[in-house]
């Protein structure tokens, strides 16, 4: 089938929309704020309004746009193409696949954003080439999928790979999920920062003092930048982000014995400042055996990883449909 794929990733914060020819090239890409505390119906508007906005910049027509595919944060039906719950958008039982169809005018695939994301670096990204396939995406929030010899381990009700929410030894963070203890509430963007501010606030001197002081907030990039002036309270952030990452990651592991796990999302952006520390944990925790067979590498695309995946999961469903 000849023609054009969009793919949509949909985050707490960005909306990020792409459309890939035939051949699995993307040819045109955008971003829009979510703007997710607006609701349901005015998030679809702004997702329906990018799509055309590509579409446009693409330069191709309404009938050659053959199918789209949407990844969501949260727990998602992917044959229903329903979002059941997802606390980074406060949606619950929202029909994603059928709105967005009805807007665009072509079929829409949903499925959660991080199996999307996966996708993308299994069949073109980090893990090609590999039978087994474990992503990790670490940002607003935190989550896991696992693409095994050809198809997602999805689990009962589709809700496999919500690792955000493992309750891990020594956090005591109250998650918006209800939770008390969620590894996301400290291994993630936002979590990273609060490690940092508590920091601050318990005395510990900082380069990151005044970023805190002045807006409030402190960015990820912020820590790294601090981190490779050698400052304590960044160094400390990402070594406990590592060790907490490692707890999570080592069941996972051990249960699942990928060939590959790939960081992506927003905090893989540190680089080796977070997957030094990460693997020197992984070998202190898993046996030798296992690692031995494992690559522990980031995410190729990392920021297109979720619109190449979408794009491409909504061909092969088209196609096998």
């Amino acid at each position: 089938m000849n023609g054009y794929w969009a793919g949509v990733d949909l985050g707490g914060t960005n909306i990020v929309c792409g459309i890939l020819n035939d051949a699995g090239r993307l040819i045109a890409s955008g971003t829009m704020p979510t703007e997710a505390s607006g609701g349901f119906d005015h998030v679809m508007d702004r997702i329906e309004r990018l799509v055309e906005d590509v579409r446009i910049k693409s330069g191709i027509g309404n009938d050659q746009l053959n199918a789209a595919g949407i990844g969501t944060p949260g727990l998602i039906d992917p044959l229903a193409g329903v979002c059941e719950l997802s606390t980074n958008l406060a949606w619950r039982n929202r029909p994603v696949a059928r709105e967005l169809g009805s807007r665009i005018g072509v079929p829409v695939f949903a499925d959660n954003d991080v199996r999307m994301y996966t996708y993308g670096e299994a069949v073109a990204g980090a893990g090609r080439g590999c039978d087994h396939v474990l992503g990790i995406t670490i940002g607003t929030g935190t989550a896991a999928a696992f693409w095994s010899e050809g198809r997602f381990l999805y689990g009962s009700g589709y809700y496999a790979g919500e690792i955000g929410h493992l309750p891990i030894p020594g956090i005591r963070r109250k998650c918006k999920c209800g939770l008390t203890g969620c590894l996301e509430t400290c291994v993630s963007a936002p979590g990273m920062a609060k490690q940092a501010k508590a920091l601050i606030k318990r005395g510990h001197a900082s380069l990151l003092s005044e970023e805190a002081a002045e807006s409030g907030i402190i960015s990820g990039q912020a820590i790294s930048a601090a981190y490779d002036r050698g400052d304590r309270v960044a160094g400390t952030v990402f070594r406990q982000t590592a060790r907490w990452l490692a707890i999570a990651l080592s069941g996972l592991i051990l249960g699942l014995s990928p060939d590959i796990v790939v960081i992506g999302g927003g905090v893989a952006k540190a680089g080796g400042r977070l997957m030094i520390p990460l693997e020197e944990e992984l070998r202190r925790r898993v046996h030798p055996d296992y690692m031995k067979r494992i690559k522990l590498d980031t995410a190729r695309w990392n920021e297109e990883a979720g619109i190449i995946g979408s794009a491409l999961c909504a061909k092969r469903r088209l196609q096998s449909s």
